[in-house]
């Protein structure tokens, strides 16, 4: 079982690189954190911009508040998915109730610290050589449940905002689908994690080559957290 895994997991990946690894490697989970700052900034410059008239001054507060005083993370996201404030506040003003609706979900977002943890303690054990970098969870535009970067992996937390009170009127179809509670959020964080230690993937899109590469990252996944990704949805939504 340890030799299958080990194949998944390094099968895109360049010996040589591995062999040097960058300052930032980490190799023991106990030391990777879950850092969720990005989210009491969100939260801030979200109230904020609910005390003024104009979308310029909406755009301003979020920028300064949440864009300015981001981790290393938001600005990987930032580039990645979110692209810009105003395209973040051009998604919030589309869909308001459903921003309003998550809040509750947000705060309770650093409670799942323990069972990340549980997951990374599991993967250590059935693969010794894996890494992990820090989770940063984000608030973006609802195209990105997680990916990654040099940096980390990359959450966005609002697509773990299910619950009762949601508006679904202001949702796609496809958001209907594939939106989870938070308390989902550890399993992306492993299929994710997964996709962390898949070094120099290939860009080819062929079915086999995404079998590999998800199927792979939700069979290891199942194995630490005992669930599956894809139960909910797409457990690689804008990769």
């Amino acid at each position: 079982m340890i030799v299958i895994i080990a194949g998944i997991l390094s099968l895109f990946s360049v010996v040589a690189a591995r062999a040097q690894e960058t300052p930032k490697s980490n190799r023991d989970p106990q030391k990777a954190r879950l850092i969720t700052s990005d989210v009491t900034n969100f939260w801030r410059a979200y109230d904020l911009a609910g005390k003024v008239a104009t979308k310029d001054e909406k755009i301003a507060a979020y920028q300064r508040e949440y864009f300015d005083k981001g981790s290393v993370g938001l600005r990987d996201f930032t580039r990645l998915r979110i692209e810009s404030s105003k395209r973040l506040v051009e998604t919030i003003e589309a869909m308001p109730g459903y921003y309003a609706s998550i809040r509750p979900n947000m705060e309770r977002i650093a409670a799942q610290q323990a069972q990340v943890r549980a997951g990374t303690t599991r993967l250590k054990g059935i693969y010794p050589d894996a890494e992990f970098p820090d989770v940063y969870v984000l608030i973006g535009v609802t195209n990105s449940a997680g990916t990654a970067s040099e940096n980390g992996l990359l959450i966005g937390g609002e697509m773990f905002g299910r619950n009762p009170a949601m508006p679904d009127a202001e949702l796609s179809p496809f958001l209907r689908r594939v939106l989870r509670r938070v308390e989902e959020l550890p399993v992306l964080v492993a299929h994710e994690l997964i996709h962390f230690q898949q070094k120099n993937r290939s860009t080819e899109k062929t079915l086999l080559h995404g079998a590999i590469i998800e199927g792979g990252a939700d069979f290891v996944a199942k194995l630490t957290c005992g669930k599956n990704s894809n139960n909910s949805g797409p457990s690689s939504l804008g990769r």
